[in-house]
């Protein structure tokens, strides 16, 4: 299967990686049947969570801070619930890379896609917010496959050169144009005046010395990015959130809520907190579909702020 990939200058490194044995052992796997590969998946979450334990101690922590009022016997069976999604994911994944648009398109509900049409109708570019929920990376295909314009999709490049070229075939397929998180303003400015929508995960915990928005969420202090406020209120882009939510093992639904348009509301920032609340209820709606696996609490408020 070929691949059409429209890459920034940055991620031209990744490239390489498809001629890594790493890369076409995922590339094969990925034809293998969606059931084979969700019964794999729930061996390996089996091992994870009994025999490795890999970051379970940490995992149940965080549950623990977020809901505080939920007890051990809850908090145990949420993180077996977590891990066994978490497995099906992976696999999901590795799927993206040959999933037909047909398959893709049962699997993936839009419940009101023509929200994004009425935008489009009026020739208004837009920003798609998303988080690490039910399975992203389907999202952003299924939302690639159907929109009619293109779709910016902005991407922290991995480490690991044959995965990071795999992860390229996987969200390139239907024509995005990848554009790598640390060139991002510079890349995406050069398309400020065509049709066009961008999109980009906005629950990673900033980096130390980003600018960032304190909230209260799930029940702590936690820092939001702010950078894609700034870019729709600089080019009057409206923002929608696209809120996902895991409705049986390998299929999705995902309802688009706008957090903002122009004219924007006032004080600054309000759409990072539209964004933030619409998340916490899309999280206490199902806990175990959130990627707990990042250190989104890492950055601790200071004293003065």
């Amino acid at each position: 299967m070929t691949h059409r990939l429209c890459v920034a200058p940055k991620q031209l490194r990744s490239v390489d990686g498809s001629n890594t044995l790493p890369f076409r052992l995922l590339a094969l796997l990925s034809r293998v049947p969606l059931a084979m590969l969700h019964f794999a998946a729930r061996i390996l979450a089996l091992g994870a969570f009994h025999v490795i334990r890999y970051r379970r101690t940490e995992t149940q922590r965080l549950f623990a801070r977020a809901f505080p009022d939920c007890q051990p016997r809850r908090l145990a069976a949420l993180t077996r619930r977590y891990y066994c999604h978490l497995a099906d994911i992976v696999a999901e994944i590795v799927k993206g890379y040959s999933i037909s648009r047909q398959e893709l398109e049962r699997r993936v509900r839009f419940t009101n896609f023509e929200l994004l049409e009425r935008f489009l109708a009026g020739q208004q570019s837009f920003v798609l917010i998303g988080s690490h929920g039910a399975n992203w990376e389907w999202i952003g295909l299924a939302c690639s496959a159907r929109l009619p314009c293109s779709i910016d999709i902005v991407y922290k490049e991995l480490r690991d050169v044959a995965y990071s070229a795999f992860m390229a075939g996987v969200r390139g397929r239907f024509g995005a144009n990848l554009i790598e998180r640390s060139g991002a303003m510079l890349e995406l400015a050069k398309g400020r005046h065509r049709l066009r929508a961008i999109a980009l995960l906005a629950d990673h915990a900033p980096a130390a010395g980003d600018a960032c928005h304190w909230v209260r969420f799930l029940n702590q202090d936690t820092a939001f990015q702010v950078g894609f406020e700034r870019l729709a209120r600089a080019w009057d882009y409206p923002v929608l959130h696209a809120a996902r939510r895991r409705v049986a093992r390998g299929r999705y639904e995902v309802t688009f809520e706008i957090l903002g348009e122009p004219p924007f509301p006032v004080p600054a920032y309000t759409m990072v907190e539209r964004f933030a609340a619409s998340l916490e209820r899309s999280i206490l709606a199902n806990p175990e579909d959130w990627f707990w696996h990042r250190r989104q609490w890492a950055r601790e408020r200071p004293f003065y702020d």
